[in-house]
C-alpha cells in the first residue's frame, strides 16, 4: 500500500488599511516572478494557520500582526494539485 495523500496546507494574508491592499512583486523564485502578489507562504508541521499568516506577513513585507488579529475568511481547495489555502485578513 502507497503512502496517504498528504495536505499542503497554505496562508494568504490580506494587509489592508482603507480600501488598500498590501501586496508583493515576487522575485528570484523561479514560479511566476515578476507576478504580484498577497503575501503567502506553506503552513509548517505543527504551526497554526495564525500563526503561519504571522510569520508570512513579518518574512514577506516586514509587518508586524498578532494572532488574534488574524481574521479568517475562506478555505479554498485545489483538487488540481491538491494544495489548500487559508485567507487570513487583519
Amino acid at each position: 500500500m502507497g503512502r496517504p495523500p498528504h495536505l499542503y496546507a497554505a496562508v494568504y494574508v490580506m494587509l489592508q488599511r482603507g480600501s488598500r491592499v498590501l501586496m508583493s512583486r515576487r522575485a528570484n523564485t523561479g514560479f511566476k516572478d515578476g507576478w504580484y502578489t498577497l503575501p503567502a507562504g506553506h503552513v509548517k508541521p505543527g504551526e497554526r494557520f495564525a500563526e503561519a499568516a504571522v510569520r508570512e506577513a513579518r518574512e514577506e513585507t516586514g509587518v508586524s500582526i498578532l494572532a488574534q488579529d488574524v481574521v479568517v475568511r475562506t478555505l479554498m481547495h485545489r483538487p488540481n494539485n491538491k494544495r489548500g489555502a487559508l485567507l487570513a485578513r487583519t
